[in-house]
């Protein structure tokens, strides 16, 4: 597995796209950075070049990451059209070394990538806006932490769908519909029949929205912390597990 993983990592590290997104998320932080403080430095009783409100836009919006996680395994797995891991299989290397190979390469990369941008925003947060000082940054790091294995849980997700999928178009459908759509139904149907919030709960996209939501008040409890943590580590290996199995049953053309 260690020599797949190599020449992943070597295709990865080519891959041009990596970079360009890096570089257009780095320049987007940068960006609400630099208005947040032209306003706060130009315009009288500017509410909101602060720490507190820029950090807010991160630990308060983590369910819309798992869109973003989702996102950037489409990008590495456009469609594989290089035929990358169909070769890799036609030479004898095993179907299940071929699938965690590629995951745990990309998981690594997305996490990397993650902790960069993060630390990059905290940085300009911290240099260039007024500093709330109520909690704002260990709110913030806490929130990427406790976020961390639900938005894995989502990039497991994308990526299984997309390698077992038979066209890109249906995974990133069924992706949507299992991760996103159907705890969001549960919630709905939980406002007349509890046993549908209770279910809903045991979804990272639904965990990951409440503990968003206790982060504006600051009154994240531990809760909070644990399901978000719980229901993304299982849906993380329940997604692997799936994957494993269907995988070894697709027919590769």
């Amino acid at each position: 597995m260690l020599n797949y993983m190599k020449s992943e990592i070597y295709r990865i590290v080519r891959d041009k796209r990596l970079w360009i997104l890096l570089l257009a998320f780095s320049l987007l932080l940068a960006a609400v950075v630099a208005v947040l403080a032209f306003f706060q430095n130009y315009e009288v009783n500017f509410p909101y070049g602060n720490t507190k409100f820029a950090l807010s836009n991160i630990y308060a919006s983590l369910t819309m990451l798992m869109f973003v996680a989702g996102g950037f395994i489409l990008l590495l797995n456009d469609g594989d059209k290089t035929h990358v891991y169909k070769n890799s299989i036609a030479f004898g290397v095993k179907r299940s070394t071929v699938l965690l190979g590629k995951f745990l390469v990309q998981a690594v990369t997305a996490i990397m990538s993650c902790l960069l941008l993060a630390a990059l925003y905290s940085l300009l947060c911290s240099s260039f806006l007024v500093h709330s000082d109520v909690g704002e940054f260990v709110v913030y790091w806490k929130a990427i932490l406790s976020a961390s294995l639900g938005l894995l849980s989502a990039l497991a997700g994308v990526y299984m769908f997309v390698m077992i999928a038979d066209t890109m178009s249906f995974a990133m459908i069924s992706s949507v519909v299992i991760m996103m759509a159907v705890p969001v139904i549960f919630s709905l149907f939980g406002r007349r029949i509890g046993v549908f919030k209770v279910v809903s709960k045991l979804f990272p996209y639904i965990a990951l929205g409440d503990y968003s939501s206790h982060t504006l008040t600051f009154e994240v409890t531990g809760i909070d912390t644990m399901l978000a943590l719980l229901t993304g580590g299982c849906w993380l290996a329940g997604f692997l597990a799936y994957g494993l199995v269907m995988f070894n049953k697709k027919e590769i053309k």
